[in-house]
């Protein structure tokens, strides 16, 4: 028979792990602008394959937890995917 866990740690953890994942996302996106505006496009196109990546599978890991779980995140994905969008027309 499973333990509950009264700590909160088992939604705790893959919550921190996908606001970090988030934080490194946007990042990559961050540094992608700034090596097309150094003119190297394909160090640019090479960072949002990553945030891309990345943002794939942030939402893997959403569908494995509940409606509830996942609703905070659900703007998030869409404001990581606007960036990487933006910063590739900009490349």
């Amino acid at each position: 028979m499973p333990l509950r866990d009264p700590s909160g740690i088992g939604t705790r953890v893959p919550r921190e792990l996908i606001e970090g994942d988030f934080s490194i996302a946007f990042s990559l996106v961050e540094m992608a602008g700034t090596e097309s505006s150094r003119n190297n496009g394909q160090i640019a196109s090479q960072l949002l394959q990553r945030a891309g990546g990345m943002l794939e599978d942030i939402r893997a890991r959403l569908q494995r937890m509940s409606a509830a779980q996942r609703e905070e995140f659900e703007p998030r994905c869409e404001e990581l995917a606007a960036a990487i969008e933006r910063a590739g027309q900009a490349s």
